[in-house]
């Protein structure tokens, strides 16, 4: 089992809760497939197997912003915020997925992803690498949809009053709904379906990272603790800056990161065409609002743009309505978005 990471000095006995629901999560599918065929439970195994590793980022930010508001970290979670939690760290499983399918990838965090693995397997039984490619992607294009169900499942069972699931629900409806807006942005860009500007790369980059990522889940984990309207519109805001910082750090490591700490072919997002602040420069695909950034070298630019949302979520966090115990895990965040190597 791996490790969910904390954000500040709060207790791993409490986000360790986490990663238990998501392996009962996954024991309880398992069996259920059971039923339905060795096909279906192996999937289920490999879908176990992708949600494993990683950051466990948004979770985290879950669990800690509760905490901190709460002031009982040392206390176990209630099981309605380790659910909550653990439903944000299945739809990023299902959006890696989906994303895999997107990009062509076979690999991810350093071993082979779902597509891969179920695609070798099928190679092994006998069946053409075309074929097996086929089974791999539609294999992950239903485990992400699963996940997806099943994260709003975990919210839909969480054991909360009728407001604040409601609230809770809207607020992780439209994380899936701003993501999607952000993927298909992305997908325009690539196919030359639009002609991007820095706004526009900008504008995607927030849909499709920064609020399911960080925003979202800040305000999830402050208003399960019962935080002001004021203090949950500001972490939107800081989760706002704090993502688009932390996809650029992550734009600027897929192209001159090292592959063996990243997990993944740095070669990946340039065959795929991807569109990012350092590709967009070269082609003067700038608009009217791009201009004001001016020109120059485009990992300069991404580090200043970095910088910016690095500054702009500092200052939020410094906000007099921002609890000392809740600042030092927004400011320890902003470290971990900008300053990280993989």
């Amino acid at each position: 089992m791996s490790v969910l990471t904390p954000l500040a000095a709060t207790s791993a006995a409490t986000v360790s809760e986490v990663e238990c629901r998501l392996e009962r999560y996954f024991d309880e599918h398992e069996a259920r497939a059971m039923a339905l065929g060795g096909r279906y439970v192996a999937l289920w195994g490999a879908m176990r197997r992708s949600a494993r590793g990683g950051k466990k980022l948004r979770p985290a930010l879950v669990v800690e912003t509760f905490a901190a508001l709460r002031g009982e970290g040392t206390e176990a979670l209630p099981a309605a915020a380790v659910d909550v939690a653990a439903a944000f760290e299945l739809l990023h499983t299902a959006f890696l997925l989906h994303d895999d399918v997107l990009d062509g990838d076979t690999m991810r965090r350093g071993r082979a992803n779902l597509i891969g693995e179920l695609a070798a397997d099928a190679e092994r039984s006998g069946v053409d690498a075309e074929r097996a490619r086929a089974w791999g992607e539609a294999s992950a294009i239903l485990a992400g949809d699963l996940l997806i169900h099943g994260a709003h499942r975990l919210i839909d069972d969480a054991e909360l009053p009728d407001r604040l699931l409601t609230t809770v629900r809207a607020v992780f409806d439209d994380a899936v709904f701003r993501t999607a807006a952000g993927e298909q942005s992305d997908m325009a860009f690539s196919c030359s379906i639009a002609t991007p500007g820095l706004s526009g790369v900008l504008a995607m980059t927030e849909d499709k990272t920064a609020h399911y990522s960080f925003g979202d889940p800040l305000r999830v984990g402050a208003l399960l603790a019962g935080a002001s309207d004021d203090l949950v519109s500001l972490l939107g805001e800081f989760g706002r800056a704090v993502g688009v910082a932390f996809q650029l750090r992550d734009d600027v490591l897929g192209t001159f990161g090292d592959e063996r700490a990243l997990g993944k072919s740095v070669a990946s997002d340039r065959r795929n065409g991807k569109v990012t602040v350092l590709t967009v420069m070269p082609d003067g695909a700038m608009d009217a609002r791009d201009t004001a950034t001016g020109h120059g070298d485009p990992r300069d630019l991404a580090e200043r743009l970095i910088a910016g949302n690095r500054d702009a979520a500092l200052r939020l966090a410094a906000d007099s309505i921002v609890p000392d115990r809740l600042r030092a895990v927004l400011e320890h965040c902003v470290d971990r978005a900008t300053e990280r190597r993989s």
